[in-house]
């Protein structure tokens, strides 16, 4: 995990395995990777974060904010979708 520094650029966390939500802090690579149950939701949203180089060096706050996506409901969403994935 990297934490906060003095740069003005907001901290990024690393899921580890244990981790069972998804929060505004993880990278969006890493998301897909870990649970790719959600990549469908990012597709629903119109967002283009799956197969994007960016995805690896964007938090999952600053990707919801250039694509214009309220936070909330898309958490909701991808929350939803990890465990529904974790229940099959």
């Amino acid at each position: 995990m990297l934490g906060d520094n003095d740069s003005g650029f907001p901290s990024k966390k690393r899921i580890t395995m244990k981790q069972k939500e998804i929060t505004l802090q993880f990278l969006v690579a890493d998301i897909l990777y870990q649970w790719p149950q959600t990549i469908p939701i990012f597709l629903k949203y119109k967002m283009k974060c799956v197969g994007c180089s960016m995805s690896a060096f964007e938090i999952l706050a600053d990707a919801l904010r250039i694509h214009g996506i309220p936070t909330d409901q898309f958490l909701d969403d991808l929350n939803g979708a990890v465990i529904e994935g974790e229940a099959h």
